[in-house]
């Protein structure tokens, strides 16, 4: 699962996840209940998840259809970093449960 938009508006959130949904494109929402319990003061941004192999078509969905509503920028969250510096990508070794440790713990001394 990639991140593909990060927000703390529930507006912005429904709206990203109907323009995925529209074209075929599940999603899962992320940091929903802590949002939830941090009393909605926006600390806690919710993650709107997609499956990695769909990140990129979904990103590039988001922001154009951001940019059909006026919207200057890219609102959509930038693609994960190995630390190489590049993009990952599905099944690059930065991905899944050993991605998440390598980028937790950090590299190996």
């Amino acid at each position: 699962m990639d991140v593909v938009l990060l927000t703390t508006d529930p507006v912005r959130l429904s709206w990203a996840r109907a323009v995925l949904a529209a074209e075929g494109i599940e999603t899962l929402v992320f940091d929903e209940q802590m949002s939830l319990a941090e009393g909605s003061i926006g600390a806690f941004p919710r993650r709107l998840m997609v499956d990695d192999r769909l990140a990129l078509r979904a990103r590039n969905l988001l922001d154009e259809a951001a940019q059909a509503l006026g919207e200057t920028g890219p609102i959509s969250a930038p693609p994960r970093r190995n630390p190489s510096g590049a993009a990952d990508g599905p099944g690059s070794a930065a991905g899944g449960l050993a991605g998440l440790v390598a980028r937790v713990l950090g590299p190996r001394r």
